[in-house]
């Protein structure tokens, strides 16, 4: 008898629990209108294109909450995603929590540069496509794989630290910018780069650089089986920029034997000398 109780009270606790789960795996959210507000925690969905083009911000997630878009496009407005509530993301400036936004594109039909398209205090970024936004990502730390930022004023800013792997960033505008660091790997840049600290690539092109007079900008930089050729072609180098190089370094840069350069610049006006046409 007790032996049967116990079972029953078992089998109960069980049924609970696997009713418990179906209901988390249902809740999920999909994204059907504008100045939307996902929970902590959850996975929102976009079935369908969806554009805010006329909307401050088009979505709001939740800590921890996961964006997948299916492989649609997000038309924004002033703002695309933020990671945090209304409150939180005052100004567009997340004060803390993360998400993840994948799999579709983000874009924004005029360029404003009071928005982003993504922005959070750390934000995970995976396939997305951003297309002509004034800022790609702005965040404390960003990290983005398989993605690519077309034609941006601004691709990443990251008040702390940037990490990407296979990132196309294609055409000029801001570039890549991080409070204390850059690391890339398996990636290609027509955008300058700067990381006050230190900027690591890995397998990686930084060429056709336009709008800076440097493409690499550190204290620390290091390449690894990189290439970082073919800038310095803005019209204002040598006249208002009166040099321009690829990498401006404070510290002596590090290339491997794999890597090169052309051109490199020290705080004083001299080069380091690494460079093959230093």
């Amino acid at each position: 008898m007790r032996c049967s109780r116990v079972y029953n009270h078992v089998v109960g606790v069980l049924g609970l629990v696997l009713m418990s789960t179906a209901t988390a795996g249902a809740a999920d959210v999909v994204v059907t209108g504008c100045f939307q507000e996902i929970p902590n925690g959850a996975t929102a969905v976009l079935d369908a294109d969806l554009d805010c083009s006329g909307t401050f911000t088009t979505v709001y997630l939740g800590h921890g909450a996961t964006f997948d878009l299916q492989g649609h496009t997000l038309t924004m407005g002033v703002n695309g995603v933020l990671c945090g509530t209304l409150k939180e993301c005052f100004a567009g400036d997340c004060t803390r929590g993360g998400c993840t936004v994948e799999n579709g594109t983000i874009k924004s039909d005029y360029y404003r540069p009071d928005g982003s398209a993504i922005g959070g205090r750390k934000v995970t970024v995976n396939n997305v496509t951003f297309d002509h936004n004034s800022v790609g990502i702005y965040a404390k730390r960003i990290i983005v794989s398989n993605s690519t930022f077309d034609h941006p004023l601004g691709a990443m800013n990251a008040r702390r630290s940037i990490d990407a792997t296979n990132v196309q960033v294609l055409g000029g505008g801001n570039g890549i910018l991080a409070g204390r660091k850059v690391e890339m790997h398996d990636s290609y840049s027509e955008s300058p780069i700067q990381g006050p600290t230190r900027v690591r690539l890995f397998s990686t092109t930084v060429t056709g650089v336009i709008g800076a007079p440097d493409a690499v900008i550190g204290t620390i930089i290091v390449l690894k089986n990189s290439s970082v050729t073919g800038n310095g072609l803005d019209p204002r180098c040598g006249g208002d920029w009166p040099q321009c190089s690829d990498i401006f370094a404070r510290r002596r840069p590090r290339l491997d034997a794999t890597s090169s350069c052309e051109h490199s610049l020290r705080p004083d006006g001299t080069t380091w000398g690494v460079c093959s046409l230093d």
